[in-house]
């Protein structure tokens, strides 16, 4: 968020739907977390009065019947950001749209036309989503832009290119070899004519490139390129073969983790994952760290230094 004291406030929200934030599906948690963020201009520590006179109605109701206060409804939040729109303009970014519970999001798409229509001044709301019959429907009203892989072909192939020259000038590639500018182009040929739009897809490829085990001569670089596979589902079934097929430690480690990163029903704490990990390997020499971890993954898990926890690398890896 803008920390320019005259800056229109702006709002973010990503939706997923990681079994452990399942709170991220629901329409109205989206919506209050955007009304939560607008409550606070400009990265500003104090709330809005206003919102905080909602709060103190809310708590003198829920007393009087001797509740806690309740959380606002999407009609209440609609009602606040109209009311700070009176005064500034706003700027709402929701992404992975699709990602919200199908049977609901219509509620939260009927709640972003009223405020686009209600306010006093002008709101801008930017979402991104996957194709879906009710989203296009809605959305058909407004200005749209679709993405498709030709419109990425050009940020595809710039990164394909600073992806592979990163991992050769870092020694990933072949290590202890001198990789050939020729050798360098022939991968990122080879890794652009293979990507049908995925930047997923080639991520894994060039790990698998830089594979150590697998890889340790320039003729088992022209093998693995030959041999890449099709698409990003197949490329996820040659990395749990993978993890199928390591010793016993690191092989628990990976599945366990991914257990519980696919089944919690709250996201866990680093400790509390790693305690978990480590309860399994119970018996074992050594512990496990998050090194450990994000190594026996295979890139399909990654650590979270901000919020300090694990993730699935991508919303692929659940599907």
């Amino acid at each position: 968020m803008s920390t320019t004291t005259n800056a229109a406030p702006l709002a973010f929200f990503y939706c997923s739907k990681a079994s452990a934030e399942i709170e991220r599906t629901d329409p109205c948690q989206v919506l209050r977390a955007i009304t939560k963020q607008l409550s606070h201009p400009n990265g500003q520590a104090a709330i809005l009065q206003f919102c905080v006179d909602a709060y103190e109605k809310k708590r003198v109701e829920a007393e009087r019947d001797g509740l806690d206060p309740s959380s606002l409804t999407m009609a209440e939040c609609v009602d606040l950001v109209l009311e700070l729109t009176s005064t500034t303009s706003a700027t709402i970014i929701i992404d992975a749209l699709d990602e919200c519970d199908s049977s609901k999001r219509y509620q939260l798409l009927e709640a972003l036309e009223r405020i686009i229509k209600d306010s006093r001044n002008v709101v801008k709301i930017l979402i991104s989503s996957q194709r879906a019959c009710d989203i296009d429907a809605k959305l058909s009203l407004f200005d749209q832009m679709t993405i498709s892989a030709t419109e990425t072909q050009h940020d595809l192939t710039t990164f394909i290119d600073a992806q592979v020259a990163r991992v050769v000038r870092s020694g990933r590639l072949i290590p202890g070899q001198v990789v050939s500018q020729v050798l360098q182009q022939h991968i990122a040929g080879v890794l652009k004519s293979g990507a049908h739009g995925s930047f997923r897809w080639v991520s894994l490829q060039i790990e698998s490139l830089c594979d150590s085990e697998k890889v340790k001569h320039e003729d088992d670089l022209y093998t693995t390129l030959d041999s890449l596979p099709q698409d990003l589902m197949a490329s996820y079934q040659l990395t749990y073969e993978r993890i199928s097929n390591m010793q016993p430690a690191s092989h628990v480690t990976a599945v366990t983790t991914l257990s519980w990163l696919l089944f919690a029903q709250r996201l866990l704490s680093a400790q509390e994952l790693l305690a978990a990990v480590s309860n399994t390997l119970r018996g074992t020499k050594s512990g496990v760290n998050i090194s450990h971890i994000v190594n026996s993954c295979c890139n399909l898990v990654i650590y979270d230094k901000v919020s300090e926890v694990f993730r699935l690398a991508h919303p692929t890896v659940q599907e």
